[in-house]
């Protein structure tokens, strides 16, 4: 296999009344910016809430003390099944953490 998958830790958090959070694994390519974003963070977390064929979400990246939110985007379902972390963190965010995670070590 030509790209080894990294194996993200999410904590997928479903809003609703008293409906409990649930751990799910899911994959990532290697590379720039999203595979290095999750090799330097400790935790990265997606939230998300069906509407349809479109999802809410937003990406929180944690390191120590630290922690990053990415504006909230509307997807459709499909982005979102095919690439989660991708689809609801834009690149220009995920850029913008990796800068300061990488100048914080």
């Amino acid at each position: 296999m030509k790209h080894f998958l990294f194996i993200l830790t999410l904590f997928l958090v479903i809003s609703g009344l008293g409906q409990a959070q649930s751990l799910e694994k899911l994959y990532t390519e290697p590379g720039y910016p999203y595979g290095e974003l999750v090799r330097r963070s400790e935790q990265v977390r997606l939230s998300y809430h069906p509407k349809g064929q479109q999802i809410s979400c937003s990406a929180e990246i944690h390191q120590g003390d630290r922690s990053w939110r990415g504006q909230r985007q509307l997807i459709d379902a499909r982005d979102f099944d095919k690439a989660p972390f991708e689809a609801c963190l834009d690149r220009g965010e995920a850029k913008a953490i990796l800068g300061q995670l990488v100048s914080q070590s």
